[in-house]
């Protein structure tokens, strides 16, 4: 392994909380470097925004000034050409909604305000390739200013909201089933809001934060995890607001920012809990669209120029030099059930450049016979870890990318057909930990709630250590000790369920090592370990 630096909108009424403008000398070490780019044809604020599976940011809706009047103009930025397209106007023109992408490329957009009306339920799928708009089930509940993402499996999670009356708020979660077109509840938010904003993180989790609702909590930060169904309070934001922008970053790092007259923006560590201020926006702006964007950069487009009481069509990005590295980060997962089941693929939501080794885990049911991945940049894969069992068989391929992937590329894997369902993760080390040389490899299996891939003894002094638990059930799985789970995902149901929880540790001593865990219940297990040098 190589030397490894570990690091780990909408607006209603915004309420912010003072805070020191930030200095430009990092603690993190993280450094954002804001330029210009072109602006967004229509100023606006209050829009809805998403990224297609390809990198493009399409902006949707709004609000325009003077007089504050409800748009449904659709807009889309091209970052490889910095130019800009008007699409197919809404059908139902709104601001204060919010948009998602499905894991088909559609762009779910739920709830708002309408022209002239009050929140509303509306759910319109708009399709990037081909321009088009359908309608979807209606959200269970009316909602302005909901916050959503989609979640590690694909999900798609709305929360929270105004219900159009009499100054409550909403704390509904609500999943979205893409087969049936339907919306299920989940457990509730602890904390009641509206125009809060959320994204899923690398631990797997979607965080909540900011908001406006009965009492200060603009400040709240609260973390759902889908796999428990669960919440958990946070540290709380050193300044607060509604309508913020709130993303996600390669890095691994969260990016909070739109919420005050000086640009401010804050790098948040899900591992540490803790808030940092990073470089500030060149142009202060409350609720700009936001999204990362396919060439890993983040955008601030448009929004609301408190001081001056006007919109801006400004569209600014930040890069990242001198980030941290970190171990892997995942790249895609997807499940499939079929018969006959002789392939699965995952859809690239994000870019892996050349020189980053890509990890395929896939969880099967039992069959005899070769198994191999690819990918549609035709990358060579080598099969590095197979454990076959009477009860599912686990495997692992492994790739040091020659051409890099980009949004909406596929990674797959084959193998004799079976009846039944498979799980797939795809993960990536970046080229500054390894070179994607294989050191070490072992598998097991077992039947019992304590995972073992067996030993290894590593013979380099800093090597990363990859494991991979597949299990046929969804009890609560616990990582071993200084291990990270990424890219962890579950499938079916009852005796058809298939799990599968890849987990990395950098390690920088030599010795015996194995990926391990703890099972909340006995189950049939397999496990594999791979190390890199």
């Amino acid at each position: 392994m190589k030397a490894l630096i570990i690091v780990k909108a909408v607006i209603l009424a915004a309420v912010v909380t003072a805070i020191a403008a930030p200095s430009h000398a990092l603690a993190s070490g993280t450094i954002l470097t804001w330029s210009a780019r072109t602006a967004m044809p229509t100023a606006r604020y209050s829009t809805a925004h998403a990224t297609t599976s390809d990198g493009d940011v399409i902006v949707f809706g709004g609000l325009l000034l003077p007089g504050a009047s409800t748009t449904g103009i659709v807009e889309r930025f091209h970052p490889a050409t910095n130019s800009w397209t008007t699409l197919a106007p809404m059908p139902h023109p709104r601001h204060n909604a919010v948009a998602v992408t499905a894991t088909d490329g559609t762009i779910l957009v739920v709830g708002g305000f309408p022209a002239g009306g009050d929140s509303t339920n509306i759910v319109d799928a708009y399709n990037p390739a081909t321009n088009t708009w359908t309608t979807r089930a209606s959200l269970p509940v009316n909602a302005a200013g909901p916050s959503a993402a989609r979640g590690p499996d694909g999900t798609i999670y709305v929360i929270g909201g105004y219900p159009g009356c009499c100054f409550t708020y909403l704390n509904t979660v609500f999943a979205y089933d893409q087969a049936n077109d339907s919306w299920i509840q989940r457990a509730s938010m602890p904390t009641r809001r509206q125009s809060s904003s959320a994204t899923l993180a690398p631990d797997g989790k979607i965080y909540v934060i900011g908001g406006n609702g009965t009492g200060p909590i603009d400040r709240t930060v609260e973390a759902y995890d889908p796999a428990t169904n669960t919440w958990q309070v946070k540290a709380l934001m050193p300044i607060g607001g509604g309508g913020l922008a709130w993303i996600t970053a390669p890095n691994g790092k969260l990016y909070a920012f739109g919420y005050d007259d000086l640009g401010t923006v804050l790098e948040y560590d899900t591992t540490a809990d803790t808030w940092t201020p990073v470089e500030p926006m060149p142009t202060p702006r409350q609720g700009p669209a936001s999204a990362l964007a396919g060439d890993g950069s983040i955008y601030a487009i448009g929004g609301y120029l408190p001081t001056a009481a006007q919109t801006t069509a400004v569209n600014e990005r930040a890069s990242f030099t001198g980030a941290p590295v970190t171990p892997m980060y995942n790249v895609a997962v997807n499940t499939k059930a079929a018969n006959p089941n002789n392939s699965i693929s995952a859809t690239a939501t994000v870019e892996v450049p050349s020189g980053d080794t890509v990890t395929v885990s896939v969880a099967t049911g039992t069959f005899a016979g070769a198994v191999g991945c690819g990918d549609s940049k035709g990358n060579t894969y080598t099969l590095v870890a197979d454990k076959n069992t009477g009860n599912g068989r686990l495997f692992v391929c492994s790739a040091t990318l020659t051409t890099p992937l980009t949004i909406g590329d596929s990674v797959f894997a084959t193998y004799p057909g079976f009846s039944g369902l498979s799980v797939i993760s795809v993960n990536a080390i970046p080229a500054a930990v390894t070179d994607g040389a294989v050191d070490q490899t072992s598998t097991n299996a077992g039947n019992n709630p304590n995972p073992h891939s067996g030993n290894v003894t590593i013979l380099h002094p800093t090597e990363l250590l990859f494991g991979v638990v597949a299990h046929n059930s969804t009890p609560t799985f616990t990582a071993g000790a200084g291990f990270t789970v990424i890219g962890a995902i579950t499938g079916g149901t009852g005796s058809g369920t298939k799990t599968i929880t890849p987990q990395y540790m950098p390690v920088t001593a030599t010795g015996t090592y194995a990926a391990t865990g703890t099972l909340s219940s006995s189950q049939q297990w397999r496990a594999a370990i791979i190390t890199y040098q």
